[in-house]
């Protein structure tokens, strides 16, 4: 198995515009295999950015403090929060994407600014024209909202919850941008290769801890980026897709029709399929994609396979949503795998 694996990600980081790192990892059986190539200094604890496979923690968190979700936002975050036509989305709904909510509005709120202030100032431009309920539009700032429901709930940060919940009893060291990582681990930049070919980082050089000494539980939710900030190494992902199969899964939006391949039903922080389009079998996990990375965490509970894959070097530019060739490549050798 290991020895594919290895060849593809040398293939990958290798050639014309070769990738800064491919990292993939399977585990079956309770054994566990790991490729790692790059032309830098890393190993399969390498910690890195892992973009939105950080929505499985924080929708763990949710589920774990509001049950069924069926409690509104408004009553999780203690303070007004409806719809521009007077519906207010619950919990469930902000953690499946379809609570109304977009991105197009922005969603990158100042690690200064409290979230409550920047809502007010945003005011109906964080809402799409889709009745919470009605429609799943995928939300970065849905997601940094449902963290601060977390908080408000509990009275702790994110840092903690993630630890009590999902760190601590998978024996997952992680952290949300760096709170919680020890500061002796080997880290890998985020990079994207620039029209000359070089490769430039974009995070992590270095890394950089907010500051939590002024931190407000609920207000200060996104200097922790609960929607992309975690921070693992391709050895904690592939121990956060072997979590996926003990539950719960959830499925908050079913959509008998998919718009497209990348989304099918969607639970608690994590993509469901029946029939993936680039995968023989049914999966449990979630796509990453920010600031040149691409990765994924996914369980295979038909051939009870896990595995995680980082790709890391995209070209400046590269913004599509879509499963690029190499990540198609990937899921092809893991299938092999069974």
């Amino acid at each position: 198995m290991i020895t594919n694996l290895d060849e593809l990600a040398r293939s990958l980081t290798t050639g014309a515009a070769p990738f800064a790192f491919c990292g993939i990892a399977v585990s079956r059986a309770g054994q566990r295999s790991f490729a790692v190539s790059s032309d830098r200094d890393v190993t399969p604890d390498t910690f890195w950015r892992a973009a939105s496979i950080s929505k499985i923690v924080v929708g763990r968190v949710a589920q774990a403090l509001f049950g069924d979700g069926d409690a509104t936002v408004e009553e999780a975050l203690g303070q007004p929060f409806v719809a521009p036509a007077g519906e207010k989305p619950t919990v469930a709904q902000l953690a499946s994407h379809q609570s109304g909510i977009w991105d197009n509005g922005g969603y990158l709120v100042p690690p200064d600014v409290r979230l409550s202030d920047w809502l007010d100032e945003a005011g109906t431009a964080i809402w799409s024209d889709a009745p919470p309920g009605q429609q799943l539009i995928y939300s970065n700032l849905g997601y940094l909202i449902l963290a601060a429901c977390c908080e408000r709930a509990s009275g702790l940060p994110l840092s903690d919850l993630a630890n009590t919940y999902v760190f601590e009893p998978h024996r997952l060291s992680a952290g949300f941008n760096w709170i919680g990582v020890p500061e002796s681990v080997s880290v890998l930049p985020t990079y994207r290769r620039d029209k000359d070919g070089v490769l430039q980082p974009q995070i992590d050089a270095p890394p950089v801890k907010p500051d939590m000494t002024t931190y407000q539980i609920g207000e200060s939710t996104a200097r922790l980026s609960p929607q992309g900030g975690l921070r693992l190494s391709l050895n904690g992902a592939l121990t956060l897709a072997e979590s996926l199969s003990d539950g719960p899964n959830d499925r908050l939006w079913v959509d008998d029709a998919p718009a497209g391949p990348l989304f099918q039903h969607y639970g608690w922080g994590v993509q469901l399929y029946d029939t993936p389009a680039f995968y023989p079998r049914p999966l449990i996990g979630h796509f990453a994609n920010a600031y040149g990375f691409c990765g994924g965490v996914w369980h295979d509970p038909t051939a009870k396979i896990s595995f995680a894959y980082g790709l890391n070097g995209l070209a400046e530019g590269d913004e599509a949503d879509g499963l690029r060739p190499e990540e198609i490549a990937i899921f092809d050798a893991v299938a092999q795998t069974a």
